[in-house]
């Protein structure tokens, strides 16, 4: 390791959004020294300055990979076109499907997320924890992230616009049962006009804040974590190669653990630049579900301008009559809503009849966004996501030869199969939220309802799944279906963990993030014990 330095801790961890914050925070506060790196930057990135004309979340979420040719638009209905294509990008590649935008930036998806935090229904709840286990973790997590839940409590309590939707689709659509959607967020204690949406740094505050725990902790922004040193006879990372991309030079971090969750397609990309393979080769280590299991939630969307019948209301209700008055005296306005009325955020339930998440709400990073003609308090997105069976085939692979912006492998999406309950499921999807749409009102010019492309970059899952600790796996066998075990730890290393959504073994149509923050407890937990024993 000459001409580089070397620095060590406890644990390494690679990623600064929220699944890394959560690991950070349990790992600090249990006495732990970690180092954490982020390739983006906290302010500008090193995208940006190659990308001048991106915006700013843009210029936070570089594409993974390009495609070479669009044959037919990427938001077809799911068996308008042949299922068995190879999906995804790259010089190899068939159809384009999307562009796939990754995170880099500190704070990771968080700075791109629409804080949506429902709880994955049972039937998506992997089992290899118990119902009680899961209540345990989800409450944790939830803590952590700043989850709003319905109740007395519930951050959007005074909206008009939350309380009329939820009464009118509670009378339409009773058996949907519509509930205020758990979202992560909080009232600006400073402004309570003003909503603080949650991120990686709600998640880190306590150990960011405090002077004590805050000693343990430390940000690298803008270094690279380009590989990881397998000692194969000892079973353990010897180190972590960090490139510091703002100086040019190259860091050695030893840890007694190295935990990567750089995002779902970032963490195999380094899995594979550090030597691990699906497949056997000469000098690899073998990790045979490496990239594997990709799933992508299937999604539609559209936006709709509220009826007048249902914005008269606002007028003719008794406990709004006062705000209204003051609002229209004040500001002339005839809209009987004032400026600063929160954003409605509903959802409706999840069965076994409609196995889909749905989000009627307002979205500041949208979809399709409204004219400008358009007042923005009578319009509302609906967005369904559907589950998506994992699949082995349906896989991120890498290639040597060709690099990405930061000189690591680059990869290629394929997407060969998609079930046909999968596809059943997606247009029983459609189909609900049409329905459910004409009950709010018409749609918005340009946002008619449509299937969004996937976005595997962002919200893939299973790409790094884990799977259950069997008597082959303790002597040593690594599974053909996972790359790692129940508390996340890599099969046949004793000192390498994974987090993120990339983890997640099942379909799951709610937001992951929450599950991956119970995935990243539980490890958490693992790699405390497993520290405090050696």
């Amino acid at each position: 390791m000459a001409g580089s330095q070397t620095i060590e801790t406890d644990v390494l961890i690679v990623g600064s959004g929220p699944i890394g914050a959560t690991y950070a925070r349990k790992l600090v506060e249990s006495g732990l020294e970690v180092k954490m790196v982020e390739a983006g930057a906290q302010k500008n990135t090193r995208a940006s300055q190659k990308d001048t004309d991106s915006s700013g979340i843009q210029g936070g979420f570089p594409l993974t990979s390009v495609p070479t040719n669009s044959p037919f638009g990427n938001d077809s209905a799911p068996f308008s076109f042949p299922s068995k294509t190879q999906m995804i990008n790259g010089p190899d590649a068939g159809p384009k499907v999307s562009e796939n935008a990754a995170s880099r930036n500190v704070g990771g998806s968080s700075t791109r997320w629409a804080c949506a935090t429902a709880r994955p229904n049972i039937e998506a709840r992997s089992d290899m924890y118990t119902p009680d286990e899961w209540n345990e973790l989800l409450k944790e997590a939830e803590g952590y992230i700043g989850t709003s839940l319905p109740g007395p409590s519930y951050v959007l309590k005074d909206s008009i616009r939350q309380h009329l939707l939820l009464d009118h689709l509670s009378g339409v659509l009773p058996d949907r049962d519509p509930q205020a959607l758990p979202i992560a967020a909080k009232i600006d204690p400073k402004d309570s006009k003003l909503l603080l949406w949650s991120s990686a740094y709600t998640v880190l505050e306590r150990i960011l804040e405090d002077k004590e725990l805050n000693k343990r902790f430390e940000l690298l922004p803008e270094h690279l974590c380009t590989k990881l040193e397998i000692d194969s006879a000892d079973k353990r990372i010897q180190y972590a190669t960090v490139k510091d991309l703002v100086n040019n030079k190259t860091i050695h971090v030893k840890a007694k653990a190295f935990v990567i969750c750089g995002g779902s397609v970032q963490t195999p990309q380094l899995l594979y630049a550090s030597g691990f393979r699906p497949e056997q080769a000469p000098g690899k280590q073998l990790l045979p579900a490496l990239g594997h299991f990709l799933t992508a939630n299937p999604r539609t969307f559209c936006q709709v301008v509220l009826r007048k019948d249902l914005i008269n209301k606002v007028e003719q209700n008794e406990a709004w009559k006062e705000k209204v008055k003051a609002h229209k005296e004040n500001t002339g306005d005839p809209l009987p809503i004032p400026f600063h009325d929160f954003d409605p955020q509903i959802t409706l339930k999840v069965d076994k009849t409609k196995s889909w998440h749905v989000q009627i709400h307002g979205d500041d990073i949208s979809s399709s966004s409204a004219p400008t003609g358009v007042d923005k308090r009578v319009t509302v997105d609906l967005r369904c996501f559907g589950p998506m069976e994992p699949q082995k085939d349906n896989r991120v692979t890498f290639q040597e030869d060709l690099t990405d912006m930061y000189g690591m492998p680059y990869p290629i999406f394929h997407q060969l199969e998609t079930s046909e309950n999968d596809r059943s499921i997606s247009h029983q999807m459609m189909e609900d939220m049409i329905e459910v749409a004409g009950k709010l009102g018409a749609y918005l010019p340009s946002a008619e309802p449509r299937f969004l492309p996937p976005e595997p970059a962002l919200y893939a899952c299973g790409t790094t799944r884990a799977g259950k600790s069997t008597e082959s796996t303790k002597t040593g066998e690594v599974p053909e279906d996972s790359c790692c075990d129940e508390s996340c730890k890599v099969w046949g290393l004793d000192n390498l963990y994974l987090g993120g959504p990339n983890v997640i073994p099942g379909a799951t149509p709610a937001n992951p993030i929450l599950t991956a923050m119970c995935f990243a407890i539980k490890s958490a937990n693992a790699i405390i014990e497993s520290l405090r024993h050696s």
